[in-house]
C-alpha cells in the first residue's frame, strides 16, 4: 500500500471554544496489523460533545486523551486486512479507530459487522453514526445482554 495515513492529534489543551490551533495534522506510513489484529479504513467519524470533555486534563468517566495522542471517536470502518479469525477484508465495522484515515483494533470494540453482500446503504450508515455510535454502550448492553455488568 503506498498511500499514508492522516492523524489529527490533539496539540494542546483547549481553553475555552476549541481551535483549529488546539490539534495537528500529522502523516505517517499505514500500520500493519499484528496477529489477532485488522486495519481499517474509517468512513465515516461521530463527532460527540463528550470529545471535549477528554481534551481536558480533569477527573471523568473517560480518561483524557494524551497530548500528542490521535483524537479518539467513533467510526464506521471498513476492513482493509484482517489477521484476525472474526473479521475479513470488505467487512464493514463500528468502532473507536479515532481521528484518522486508518487505524488498528484487536476486535474487541467492533461490533455491527456488515459483509461486502449485506453493507447497508449510505443511508443506513449515516444514521448508524449519529444515533447509535453516541449511545454506544446502551448498543453493546443491548447487542450482547449475557455480557452487561450492573
Amino acid at each position: 500500500m503506498n498511500a499514508s495515513n492522516i492523524q489529527i492529534c490533539l496539540a494542546r489543551r483547549p481553553s475555552g471554544w476549541v481551535r483549529e490551533t488546539d490539534f495537528n495534522v500529522v502523516r505517517t506510513g499505514i500500520p500493519n496489523p499484528g496477529e489477532g489484529q485488522v486495519l481499517l479504513k474509517n468512513l465515516y467519524l461521530s463527532l460527540d460533545p463528550y470529545m471535549r470533555l477528554r481534551m481536558d486534563d480533569a477527573k471523568s468517566y473517560a480518561p483524557p486523551v494524551e497530548i500528542g495522542a490521535v483524537m479518539v471517536g467513533g467510526t464506521v470502518s471498513e476492513v482493509i486486512e484482517s489477521r484476525h479469525p472474526g473479521y475479513r477484508p470488505g467487512d464493514t465495522v463500528t468502532g473507536m479507530a479515532g481521528w484518522q484515515l486508518y487505524g488498528l483494533s484487536d476486535g474487541k470494540m467492533l461490533c455491527a459487522r456488515w459483509t461486502r453482500r449485506w453493507r447497508p446503504c449510505r443511508l443506513h450508515l449515516a444514521w448508524w453514526v449519529s444515533l447509535e455510535l453516541p449511545h454506544g454502550s446502551a448498543c453493546s448492553t443491548s447487542a450482547f445482554p449475557r455480557q452487561a455488568r450492573r
